[in-house]
């Protein structure tokens, strides 16, 4: 059995994800899961371990909108069928 290493509790979110690249490639993928220190999201294919993505996302209902904007690192890539969930840590806010 494999050790939790997140020090925040996660909480399952679906919603979409604004991922921008240091080239300045723009997608949108489905968040998975989220936590204080980190989020996962569903793609059709897995960035690279170590990538520095930004990140904007909205993760309260829309009456009360509460929109992040965060610089990320990819920790960690799992599969799930015929996705890759990849693993962020945030690593700082931007705007």
């Amino acid at each position: 059995m494999e050790m939790e290493r997140r020090s925040r509790r996660r909480i399952t979110l679906e919603c979409p994800v604004f991922v921008s690249t240091e080239p300045g490639e723009r997608q949108v993928h489905q968040a998975h899961d989220f936590s204080m220190s980190g989020i996962s999201f569903l793609s059709d294919y897995p960035y690279p371990v170590g990538s520095m993505l930004k990140m904007t996302m909205s993760i309260a209902p829309r009456e009360k909108a509460n929109v992040m904007h965060v610089i990320a690192e990819v920790v960690r890539i799992d599969t799930d069928g015929d996705y890759f969930i990849n693993g962020l840590q945030f690593r700082r806010k931007y705007r």
